[in-house]
């Protein structure tokens, strides 16, 4: 393992940079607070949900943010 990333979003944006994390060999979790995110296709063996934002975040050396911009 490289390290650990965070990826705060799981729409498009943040499946593809789970598949690209993960490919790359870190570690990942991802949150979104809407149950049906996260499920595009990804292998979810390459990383985990997290329940809150918090564990997202702890203990990762990358955290990328992939919020809708229409917020």
């Amino acid at each position: 393992m490289i390290g650990k990333a965070a990826i705060l979003g799981l729409g498009a944006r943040g499946n593809r940079w789970i598949g690209l994390c993960s490919r790359a060999g870190w570690e990942v979790a991802g949150f979104d607070p809407d149950s049906r995110a996260g499920r595009v296709g990804r292998n979810r063996a390459t990383w985990t949900r997290a329940d809150t934002i918090s564990s997202c975040v702890k203990s990762a050396d990358w955290v990328i943010c992939c919020l809708p911009e229409r917020l």
